[in-house]
């Protein structure tokens, strides 16, 4: 454990952890390879299985919520994964370092910055009500003034009504749009209203769910800037374990 310097009261020492996820190929191994004159490499075909490995690179420590996905050929670390994994670094790292504070940087992939199931996105919004959009359970909201006293009023709005045989339905982002007022919207397309509404302050207000989470642990999370990862450093440490599969490769999941 680290020295800290003497802080002021009520401040506490923050480590940074950059986090990423690599998949590995069973026979991604070198390209080349020495050879009598009169014999051949043969190499299997395709990449083979994958493993994918996610951890964060703490600074003064090291790894922490390593974890990797079962051996399958389309391996993939989702939504559900990442939350899972974020709860086990922030556990690991209280246990570890008492009384400081976690500093995690994430990249921009869409599995990080998806937003609790039933909260207000424009992301999967019909025009029209209905369909097979899913229900926004999230009460979203908009600022107003009163025609009667001039006031500004805040006005609560529900994603869904109560249909004739008794099922929600899930409002499209036309219907919303115009119980705001928004004016211009009869002839948008969907993507101009998915913008539109994605631009107004009850929609801006909903953070990614890992961050919710960081935050509730008493952390911190920062998202690294899109298309940019050679803004992380944890990249370099996968480009490592990469070279070191490829100069060790055994072509199986074993011993990958």
């Amino acid at each position: 454990r680290p020295e800290w310097p003497n802080l002021p009261v009520g401040e506490k020492p923050l480590l940074h952890g950059n986090h990423d996820e690599a998949i590995l190929y069973a026979n991604e191994g070198n390209r080349f390879a020495w050879v009598a004159n009169d014999s051949y490499h043969l190499k299997p075909k395709g990449d083979g299985a994958t493993i994918m490995i996610s951890g964060v690179s703490v600074s003064c420590h090291g790894w922490m919520g390593l974890e990797i996905i079962e051996p399958k050929t389309d391996g993939t670390w989702k939504h559900v994964n990442i939350m899972a994994n974020v709860t086990k670094v922030i556990d690991e790292f209280e246990a570890l370092y008492p009384g400081c504070q976690l500093l995690l940087t994430y990249d921009n992939a869409p599995c990080h910055v998806a937003k609790r199931q039933g909260a207000l996105t424009t992301a999967t919004m019909n025009v029209s009500d209905g369909g097979k959009q899913p229900i926004i359970i999230q009460t979203g909201w908009y600022d107003t003034t009163d025609a009667s006293t001039g006031a500004a009023v805040r006005v609560q709005q529900q994603m869904w009504y109560i249909g004739p045989d008794g099922t929600k339905i899930a409002k499209g982002a036309l219907t919303i749009c115009k119980e705001r007022g928004l004016p211009g919207v009869d002839k948008m397309k969907r993507n101009e209203l998915r913008a539109l509404l994605a631009s107004q302050p009850d929609f801006m207000s909903v953070r990614p769910e890992i961050q919710e989470e960081v935050e509730r642990r008493g952390h911190i999370l920062l998202f690294g800037p899109k298309c940019h990862p050679e803004c992380m450093s944890v990249e370099m440490c996968w480009s490592y374990v990469k070279h070191y599969c490829r100069q060790h490769c055994g072509h199986s999941i074993t011993s990958l």
